[in-house]
């Protein structure tokens, strides 16, 4: 039996794989990579941050996905399949590496069976566990760090010579991937702190090739953003850390933090008694100290979104695993059975907490969405539709400019800075982005325009939502006001935005809100 368990712990893994995928592919993409999309799209036709993007997303976050707008352009993909396939390639290749890496444990210090384990439970963890959110940022990132951090460790170990292009690689995607979420890079201190005391040498480790690539490729990251990208640093920048960064940390964020450390704590509470030594325990606390680190990165960007949760909990997986297995093979009947027994256990319990069976939006339902049904009624039919749809957060936005191929018209994805200028009153920043949205009506001249009547609480668990008109806002801008006199407001509309978040726990039936609908008087502009 304990020959063949790699196998059938592989066989099943393959079949929940499938599984996933034909879940997964009918799913909308989420508005977070529809909208990154888009801004790369415009990046790469040869607009500028400042001008033309103005994200809360810094530049690499954006870049990232170009290789979607790449394979649109090459080879005539839809996005819809470009960003379930480049995710896919980041995945298979984050796997390769990974297990590459952990061929050079012989099987006393890591079995057969518990490599399959944690290489499954990586794949099943970033699939099945997130269907809804599928190649967001936080998991290309989990793609990069994992393999780079076995190899880290491999190397300081000295198990195997890896070779230097293996090496290379490795630690070209980690560097590379790990630039989207910087606090990721905690973990990687920790990795060569942990080799200055195990080798005693630190100038060894400042001059390996896994410290210096990522180093190098932090440099130049910097050296782009006060250079060709430095609109960025210069006009985005400063507005982000002082009107988004300081937003309050949500309710959910403590809670889902607790329950992940409550768990831990009782792992290494069990580490505590004499029953684990040796590799077994150095495995536990390898991904332990993994998990505290993803958490303190989870704290940090402090939205409470589940997405951030990603690396946290499908380490929490493979660290859970791994301990149940070690726990049963203390057994002498079940010593042969442990693994499969815990990966099943394992596959059983992340399927009650993060079913992927949920009610998520598809593509084929897209034009019953509300946004996509106002501008199919208000759109002109013999040219491309350009569209601005104002709300404080995404709800929906992106999704229906990239799936309808209708053009985003406004360099703003969302208007994430509303809320805290209208809150603080602050007449100095409300003069500069009314006048923003003014340029920005002149320059796209979009067809229609749907206005939420709210900028309060449109992501809060509070339903209770203070009225307002953005054109009653700015009315007092000029430049605003002449823009807006181009348009005509034909009607109002009520609508559930959380419909967009259908499956999740943003989706509220009874929730809706008001909508002003716009149409540019002069269609033939």
């Amino acid at each position: 039996m304990t020959d063949k368990t790699p196998l059938i712990i592989g066989l099943l893994t393959a079949l929940f794989f499938l599984f996933w995928v034909y879940l997964t592919y009918p799913l909308l993409m989420s508005d977070n990579n529809a909208v990154l999309i888009l801004f790369a799209e415009r990046f790469l036709d040869g607009g500028t941050f400042g001008q033309d993007i103005f994200d809360t997303n810094p530049p690499f976050s954006i870049l990232i996905y170009a290789p979607v707008v790449w394979m649109k352009q090459v080879f005539g993909m839809t996005y819809h399949m470009g960003n379930f396939l480049y995710p896919l390639f980041l995945l298979a290749l984050s796997l390769f590496l990974s297990a590459k890496a952990l061929s050079s444990f012989t099987a006393d210090r890591l079995s057969a069976s518990a490599k399959t384990l944690v290489l499954s439970l990586f794949v099943l963890g970033v699939t099945l566990g997130s269907p809804q959110s599928w190649g967001e940022r936080d998991m290309l990132a989990f793609f990069g760090l994992f393999p780079f951090a076995l190899t880290v460790l491999t190397r300081t170990y000295e198990l195997e010579k890896l070779g230097k292009i293996f090496t290379l690689l490795a630690s070209v995607m980690g560097g590379l991937l790990v630039l989207l979420k910087p606090h990721f890079g905690l973990f990687i201190a920790i990795l060569f702190l942990h080799r200055a005391f195990t080798q005693k040498q630190i100038r060894s480790s400042l001059l390996s090739i896994e410290f210096l690539t990522p180093l190098i490729l932090t440099l130049l990251y910097g050296l782009l953003l006060i250079t060709l990208l430095s609109g960025f640093s210069r006009e985005i920048l400063p507005d982000v850390l002082a009107l988004y960064s300081n937003a309050p940390i949500h309710a959910a964020t403590l809670y889902q933090f607790s329950i992940i450390i409550g768990a831990l704590t009782l792992i290494l509470w069990g580490l505590s008694e004499t029953r684990f030594k040796g590799p077994t325990l150095f495995w536990i606390r390898f991904f332990a100290a993994f998990i505290m680190c993803a958490l303190v990165g989870y704290l940090a960007q402090g939205k409470g979104l589940f997405y951030h949760l990603i690396p946290a909990k499908t380490t929490f997986l493979i660290l859970g695993t791994l301990t149940l297995t070690a726990y049963l093979e203390t057994f002498a009947k079940l010593k042969s059975f442990a693994p499969v027994i815990s990966f099943i256990l394992a596959c059983a319990t992340f399927f009650l907490f993060f079913s992927p069976l949920q009610n998520f939006n598809r593509v084929s339902a897209f034009s019953t969405l509300p946004f996509t049904e106002i501008l199919q009624e208000t759109c002109p039919e013999k040219q491309r539709c350009r569209a601005f749809i104002m709300h404080e957060a995404l709800n929906g936005v992106p999704v229906t400019h990239l799936y309808a191929d209708i053009e985003m018209s406004s360099r703003f994805s969302s208007l994430w800075w509303l809320a805290p200028i209208v809150e603080n009153d602050n007449t100095a920043l409300k003069e500069k982005y009314g006048t923003f949205l003014a340029e920005d009506l002149d320059k796209y001249k979009p067809h229609a325009l749907i206005l939420a009547q709210t900028a309060f609480g449109a992501q809060s668990q509070n339903k209770m939502q203070k009225a307002f008109h953005l054109t009653d806002y700015f009315s007092d801008n000029k430049i605003f006001k002449k823009a807006m006199s181009h348009y005509r407001k034909i009607n109002a509309r009520t609508i559930n935005p959380s419909l967009y978040y259908r499956g999740t726990a943003l989706y509220d039936p009874e929730r809706t809100l008001k909508y002003d609908v716009y149409l540019l008087k002069n269609m033939n502009e």
